[in-house]
This record gives structure tokens, C-alpha cells and sequence, in this order.
């Protein structure tokens, strides 16, 4: 019982430390396009490379928190597998995670931001001028030439 404690609380630890680094990946990201906006591309790039590499300590702690819990589960219910394990399947890919790295990404955790409202400036037409403006001649010729 106490190794199971333990397993517990280490899971627990790791869930916090995953939250955190995601929120700090997100931070960082946030303040990289920012910097990008503004056209501090130099900054950019070293706040997007730390919010990656927050992102990748999110991964690791999220995979303690489940090895651990999992651990856990076993100590507790060590008699409770009934049937073999399926065979392990094959992925050309590692499966994807909620977390994103590389371009701007728009996911994001509360409520959304607002709207991006853009004014476009109409000008006003001119008038159309008080006579007709086709193809036909102009008073006082003959018709068109043949």
C-alpha cells in the first residue's frame, strides 16, 4: 500500500508540472507571435524554441503521470486481468498529442479571444455624369463611318 501512495503522489506531482508546462508553453508562444507582430523576428525565434522546448517537458511529465497512475492501478488491482494483453500495434507515426509546435497554433485554453473586426474604407463613387457615356456618336455626325 505505501509503494502505491507513492505512485499516486508521484502521478499527482507530474499532472502538476504537465499544466504547468503547457501553461508556460502557451505563454511563451504567445509572447513569440507577438514579437513577431512587432517584427522582432530574432526574438521570436528564441521564445518559440523555449515555448517548444516547454512543450516537449509537458510531454515527459504527462507520460510520468500516466506510467505512474498505471503503476498505481497495478499494485491495486493486481488480480483483476482477465485476458491477454492485445498484441502491440504497429504506427509508421508516434500518435499525436495535444500539443502543437512549429507554425502559430490557435489552441488555447479559456475563453476565446475576441473577434478581429476589420474596417474596410469605402470610397464614395463618383456620380454618373448627367448624359449617356455608350459607344454611340455624338450629335451632329452622319452615323458610324461604313
Amino acid at each position: 500500500m505505501r509503494m502505491e501512495h507513492r505512485l499516486h503522489r508521484q502521478a499527482n506531482r507530474a499532472h502538476k508540472q504537465e499544466v504547468r508546462a503547457e501553461r508556460k508553453e502557451q505563454r511563451l508562444h504567445d509572447r513569440a507571435v507577438n514579437a513577431a507582430l512587432h517584427g522582432n523576428i530574432g526574438r521570436a525565434v528564441r521564445l518559440e524554441s523555449k515555448s517548444q522546448a516547454a512543450g516537449h517537458r509537458a510531454d515527459a511529465a504527462h507520460a510520468r503521470e500516466m506510467n505512474n497512475r498505471a503503476a498505481a492501478n497495478a499494485l491495486h488491482h493486481p488480480h483483476h486481468h482477465h485476458h491477454p494483453p492485445p498484441p502491440p500495434v504497429f504506427h509508421p507515426h508516434p500518435p499525436h498529442h495535444h500539443h502543437h509546435h512549429g507554425p502559430p497554433h490557435l489552441h488555447r485554453h479559456g475563453p476565446p479571444p475576441p473577434p478581429v473586426v476589420v474596417h474596410h474604407h469605402h470610397h464614395p463613387q463618383p456620380a454618373p455624369p448627367p448624359y449617356p457615356t455608350g459607344a454611340a456618336p455624338y450629335p451632329g455626325h452622319g452615323g458610324y463611318p461604313h
